[in-house]
């Protein structure tokens, strides 16, 4: 299972909690975007503060797609510009200003915010997921 801390469309507490009570098998893995995790067993947990990346803190929107994708990855085609911040900085964003990458919602002085489309650890995500898929 994969989540992102800063997700405020997916009950992601719900999430976690049926993933520690039903997710039954050992080998199970919760990838956490994000640094505090709400359980530590069978979880890796990615910090997504990544100022070099111009992101603020994870989607779910990103977690499946690569840096590389055409339409969402870092140069995708598509920027999610309605993000929750107001008329004015989503024009500004649409009209092609500097952007940071977050959740809907997630606001910060001085910044424009896009939604976050891509996964900055799809790699990495995509590794765990082949060693569940291959555990016995």
């Amino acid at each position: 299972m994969l989540i992102s801390e800063g997700d405020t469309v997916v009950d992601k507490y719900f999430a976690v909690e049926q993933f520690a009570t039903h997710f039954d098998n050992p080998s199970s893995q919760l990838v956490w975007l994000g640094s505090n995790p709400p359980i530590k067993e069978r979880t890796t947990a990615y910090n997504m503060q990544l100022p070099e990346l111009r992101i603020s803190e994870g989607s779910h929107m990103g977690g499946l797609f690569s840096p590389d994708n055409p339409e969402y990855g870092i140069h995708g085609k598509n920027r999610l510009c309605n993000n929750g911040q107001g008329p004015e900085l989503e024009a500004r964003c649409l009209a092609g200003d500097e952007v940071w990458y977050s959740s809907y919602g997630y606001m910060e002085d001085g910044k424009i915010h896009a939604r976050l489309t891509y996964n900055p650890y799809f790699d990495e995500s995509i590794e765990r997921m082949e060693q569940v898929l291959e555990s016995k």
